[in-house]
């Protein structure tokens, strides 16, 4: 077999090392609100971005809807996690920081909804493999809101894995 063939059937061979590895991941984004670092699917978070004015509605429950934002021309709905895993503590930086970190508006998108969420700090996107994440017990605990998926550590940090399907749930029931 020739150079040239053999690098074609490696083209078309098994994957590389590498490349298994990464299709074995999970892709989650990190996030941070307030002490608590979560994470969730790459497939749900369309985009991560600057923040901007949020305006509120009347009348409305602001625990969870903070209001409505312009995104690129579009009206979206804000919404606060915290409020709705009844986390305490204003956006910008963590108990005991002095320097507020950047916050960022997280877009997440399934099927036709989609939703906006103030975050304290975005690391970015991490493949964590299956096997490091901690499976929960299913039997939520008294007061929990949402479900996790698991847990897991990003630099011996320790992050809750949001089960979106719970999410985009709550989500609506809580603002219709």
């Amino acid at each position: 077999m020739s150079e040239q063939e053999r690098d074609k059937a490696g083209a078309c061979g098994p994957p590389a090392e590498e490349e298994r590895g990464a299709a074995e991941t999970v892709s989650l984004v990190v996030f941070r609100l307030g002490a608590q670092w979560l994470a969730l699917s790459t497939q749900v978070v369309r985009e991560v971005t600057q923040v901007c004015t949020i305006r509120s509605i009347p009348q409305r429950n602001a625990e969870v809807l903070l209001g409505l934002l312009n995104l690129r021309g579009e009206l979206q709905l804000c919404v606060s996690l915290k409020g709705l895993l009844g986390l305490n503590g204003e956006y910008g930086r963590a108990p005991g920081e002095s320097q507020p970190r950047t916050a960022r508006l997280v877009v997440i998108e399934k099927e036709d909804d989609c939703w906006v969420f103030p975050a304290d700090e975005v690391l970015g996107v991490f493949h964590f493999a299956p096997s490091k994440i901690q499976q929960l017990p299913t039997t939520p605990t008294e007061g929990a809101v949402l479900t996790f998926k698991g847990r897991g550590y990003w630099q011996e940090k320790q992050v809750s894995y949001l089960d979106e399907t719970v999410l985009f749930d709550t989500l609506k029931r809580r603002i219709s």
